[in-house]
């Protein structure tokens, strides 16, 4: 097998053994070499091998990764670098449906003072077609590295796959004998007012965790979002700076890259960071994918009519959470359930459909039908 690069509006050229540098091809080879890596994410890995990962969505799942093609004839080796003893986890998507084949990724340390290496440190085999009830397209490689390596190298092949465009993320280091340290969560109820909850001396008996957790933790009770809507509000959430400062106001803008974010941060500092968002200004597309190794849109394709409920969310977290490894991680959630379009089920509707105005996606125009404050 040899690889191709993809990279959209260019046109492709085979990478083979590598010998396309030779054709004039400039893809900032060699940038990072001789850096030892920290633990957390293998940044860049790549671009050994004049590969640039760059962020690559597949499925509503965005990472870091670079974009190739299968081709018979041979295999590909990716160098890494140095690799620390620990786990050293990638994941792979196919970026077009595919039928029958596999593809097998083997970690290989240096060559000994004996000759090659007749064994690869770790290897394992990813399969298509992917069961149909898959939710996450990215197929995981998790390896372990029992002892430090002072370089390492990845090599793929594959099996009736000749052709087909695929994407492999970089790679994420967990080191054997990192720190424990506690996981954070960001949790947004998008839209959520304070005062409507009962810790808060609101109206409303909902809540009953947040307020068990006040109990334990610190309760902020004259925190005020720094703008009027979303984007802005989360910009500064995630970044620690008003929006004169991240310079988000408006709908075409995203957080600048040159911003340090709050994932960004914890990344360097060897957490996993994995986000899932169902509201469709806080995506990558807006820049809010920086420092996050996963980041899932979790259905804001369909935001406008039924947005993704938070029981749904909960349940893709937990099943994330439940097969990572055990390292320390920040993770962030973003729920849209208070945010119109609102949507009552049948009972609560009845009570309303009475009036003028009412619709599935209640409330309708509230100001061409004042009757609705009450129903509201």
């Amino acid at each position: 097998m040899a690889i191709e690069e993809r990279d959209p509006g260019e046109s492709s050229f085979s990478t083979g053994a590598l010998g396309w540098i030779a054709a004039g091809v400039s893809l900032l080879v060699g940038i990072g070499c001789g850096v030892e890596p920290e633990t957390g994410p293998l940044s860049r890995a790549f671009t050994q091998a004049g590969l640039l990962p760059v962020a690559t969505e597949i499925g509503g799942i965005t990472r870091q990764a670079v974009s190739l093609q299968a081709i018979d004839g041979g295999g590909i080796e990716l160098p890494l670098g140095r690799v620390p003893r620990g786990r050293f986890r990638t994941a792979v998507a196919t970026t077009e449906p595919v039928g029958l084949g596999s593809l097998t990724l083997a970690l290989w340390g240096p060559p000994s003072a004996w000759g090659p290496n007749s064994e690869p440190i770790g290897q394992c085999q990813l399969d298509w077609p992917l069961p149909e009830a898959t939710l996450d397209p990215w197929q995981p490689c998790d390896l372990q590295v029992p002892e430090s390596l002072p370089e390492a190298t990845l090599r793929l092949e594959t099996q009736g796959l000749s052709g087909l465009d695929f994407a492999i993320s970089d790679p994420l280091l967990s080191a054997a004998d990192a720190p424990q340290r506690p996981n954070v969560f960001v949790l947004l109820a998008d839209t959520a007012r304070a005062d409507r909850f009962a810790s808060f001396g609101g109206p409303l008996s909902i809540g009953e965790h947040l307020e068990a957790l006040g109990e334990e933790g610190t309760v902020f009770e004259a925190a005020r979002a720094p703008s009027s809507w979303t984007r802005p509000s989360t910009a500064s959430l995630l970044t620690g700076l008003s929006p004169p400062g991240h310079r988000v106001f408006g709908r075409l803008d995203s957080v600048p890259q040159a911003v340090d974010t709050l994932a960004e941060i914890l990344q360097r500092a060897g957490y996993a960071t994995h986000a899932w968002s169902t509201n469709p200004n806080i995506l990558p597309l807006f820049g809010f994918g920086q420092g996050f190794d996963v980041f899932e849109d979790v259905g804001s394709q369909t935001w406008g009519g039924r947005k993704t409920d938070g029981g749904t969310l909960v349940d893709r977290v937990i099943a994330t959470l439940e097969g990572s490894p055990s390292q320390p991680g920040f993770y962030y959630v973003h729920f849209m359930d208070p945010h119109a379009p609102y949507l009552p089920t049948e009972e609560q509707l009845a009570r309303v459909d009475e009036r003028d105005g009412v619709e599935d996606s209640f409330p309708a125009d509230r100001e061409a039908y004042p009757e609705l404050d009450e129903a509201y």
